[in-house]
């Protein structure tokens, strides 16, 4: 069995459109990025948590079974944009990423 270790909504359309049978399975971590860490580091450390959470959620259950973990970011000026806390915020990175080049 696979497990989504998310609960995009996104991600979990991307395998069904490749028909993929897995099961949605959302982790709870700490998304906070550390002092100094690069935007690459970052994201890659965030899919490693959420996969590594997401088999201890499974503990022994299914000791085959494959955890799939991802984290998509927006950087402007090699700066994190992270996910809004509200309307306002939102409108705010908007209108800081607008007509300016960023990465996701």
């Amino acid at each position: 069995m696979i497990y989504l270790a998310s609960g995009s909504p996104r991600r979990a359309e991307l395998l069904r459109q490749i028909n993929l049978d897995f099961e949605v399975m959302p982790v709870n971590i700490d998304e906070s990025p550390l002092q100094f860490e690069s935007p690459s580091v970052y994201v890659e450390r965030m899919a490693n948590s959420k996969a590594v959470a997401g088999r201890g959620k499974l503990s022994d259950k299914d000791p085959d079974a494959v955890v799939l973990a991802a984290d998509t970011i927006i950087t402007i000026d090699d700066k994190i944009i992270g996910k809004p806390v509200d309307e306002e915020h939102c409108r705010c990175i908007l209108s800081t990423l607008s007509g300016r080049e960023h990465r996701v």
